[in-house]
């Protein structure tokens, strides 16, 4: 099952749906949901294999706000990005930079 940490404790996660994100057991049991995960310069909310955020929420210390897609830890794949002035960004990124198709 997928698990959630909940002030350091891991359970199960019910409302994880296995056929949403693959069907591997051995890569669906290294998935796990978490919120207020430190990554340095902010928190993280969302789904991440092992120490690897791979979707979901990230908020940095001065406000800006990213929610979609990651990789290794940085913006990559679809996503939507805020800035602090509120200018919103959506589109696709790649190692954490705007990449491809996207809209202002």
């Amino acid at each position: 099952m997928d698990s959630v940490l909940n002030n350091n404790k891991c359970t199960e996660n019910p409302l994880y749906d296995k056929s949403k994100f693959g069907t591997s057991d051995k890569y669906y049991a290294k998935k796990k949901e978490v919120k207020d995960y430190d990554f340095g310069d902010g928190v993280f909310d969302g789904k991440m294999i092992g120490t690897s955020m791979i979707w979901g929420k990230g908020t940095w210390k001065n406000g800006e706000v990213y929610e979609g897609q990651w990789k290794n830890n940085k913006m990559h794949g679809k996503g939507k990005y805020t800035d602090v002035h509120g200018n919103i960004y959506e589109g696709e990124y790649r190692r954490g930079h705007k990449n491809g198709k996207g809209m202002h």
